[in-house]
């Protein structure tokens, strides 16, 4: 039954994302048209490596077909994350993969986004797989992880903020680790160290002239998609990024604090043992797990300080969290079988209604930001 349920639930995520948005944006296929033609450039890896396979400009059916490979793979990664925790029969590994299954955070932002920064998301599944799998192998699996991170951070410079972090917390998650350890903290630093080289060489040296991000946008013209793309923002400097978040307007910001706010309220709230407090709840993370998240929450205000998508930062910062709490619970000690999931129906009903009451997600924003207009504009109309 829970199967079943697991199933229906990731299907309707994968179907309401695709039903808003099935083609991808023309600022989305711009991020695959930044190239180092001109000169090295941040996130511009990603179509560096796609002209040389495609042998020129790549067609839209290319970059359309490659960006759902990708998200292709990271659906199939979370799958095989669900399917881990509901195979291991325990409460609180079935509340994890519900959890991962009804997150609007999950399925429905992997499908609705589509941007060549999935890798790094990518990239944090595949280390918490590996400490998973093969424990022993930690060092080779953070230093092999690192390297991958720095080829993130070359795709998007903001997988350095949005997912190393998390990686370290899969890290500290795993058995016998231990900040205080030597070996873990030379575990971190190889899996930290890379990718924040490469964050400093985008930030410094990734700049381009405005000569140069007018030849890359001339690459675009072909599908006359000269207006909504990423190029302008290839010159911004520190203090230009920072003026962009100042003049966004304020509805969107609150906006996206509320919803967002809420949303990741609601979900840790399922996090903390809906249906299963004595098997979740009673786990009181370690000192050291919660300072590796307290920096996680650090880059996340970093992040929407210096950039304006302060909805998909939080987003992703509930994506990773999801399932850095999913293979917390792979990876703790395993509890004694049990003959059923152990779940009330209430917990599955309360789930249900929760799945449902934000089924459509992507347009929650549009949404908070028109009542917030709306109450503005009734506050100043008042004598």
């Amino acid at each position: 039954m829970l199967a079943l349920f697991l199933s229906g639930a990731i299907a309707l995520q994968i179907a309401q994302g695709l039903v808003y948005q099935r083609r991808i944006t023309p600022y989305k296929v711009s991020y695959w048209l930044v190239t180092y033609e001109h000169g090295f450039v941040r996130r511009g890896l990603a179509g560096e490596v796609l002209r040389r396979v495609a042998g020129t400009a790549p067609s839209l059916v290319t970059i359309e077909a490659v960006q759902y490979l990708l998200t292709a793979a990271l659906l199939a990664a979370l799958c095989l994350l669900v399917r881990a925790l509901w195979q291991r029969n325990d409460p609180s590994l079935d509340l994890a993969a519900i959890v991962l299954c009804c997150s609007p955070f999950v399925f429905d932002f992997v499908v609705f986004q589509r941007r060549p920064d999935q890798i790094g998301y990518l990239v944090v599944l595949a280390i918490g797989f590996m400490l998973w799998k093969r424990p022993t192998s930690s060092t080779v699996t953070t230093l092999v992880g690192g390297l991958l991170l720095a080829v993130a951070v070359l795709v998007s410079d903001s997988a350095f903020l949005a997912c190393t972090g998390w990686a370290a917390v899969l890290v500290v998650l795993a058995p016998g680790q231990s900040i205080r350890s030597l070996r873990t903290l030379v575990r971190l630093a190889l899996l930290n160290v890379p990718p924040a080289a490469m964050a400093l060489v985008s930030a410094t040296a990734g700049r381009l002239d405005a000569v140069h991000v007018q030849a890359l946008a001339a690459t675009a013209s072909r599908y006359q998609w000269t207006d909504v793309v990423v190029f302008p923002y290839l010159s911004d400097s520190l203090r230009t990024s920072l003026n962009r978040v100042a003049e966004m307007p304020r509805t969107m910001m609150l906006g996206s604090v509320l919803i967002g706010g809420f949303l990741v309220l609601a979900q840790a709230w399922l996090m903390t043992g809906l249906g299963s407090p004595q098997s979740v709840a009673s786990r009181r993370p370690r000192r050291e797990t919660t300072l590796v998240v307290g920096l996680c929450v650090v880059g996340l205000a970093v992040l929407m300080c210096l950039g304006i998508d302060w909805f998909r930062w939080i987003s992703g910062f509930a994506l990773m969290a999801t399932v850095s709490f999913g293979f917390g619970q792979l990876m703790r000690e395993p509890a004694a079988p049990t003959t059923g999931s152990g779940y009330p129906p209430r917990g599955v009903i309360v789930v249900s209604a929760y799945l449902l009451a934000v089924a459509a997600f992507p347009n929650m924003i549009s949404l908070s930001e028109g009542l917030l207009q709306l109450l503005l504009a009734y506050n100043s109309a008042k004598p």
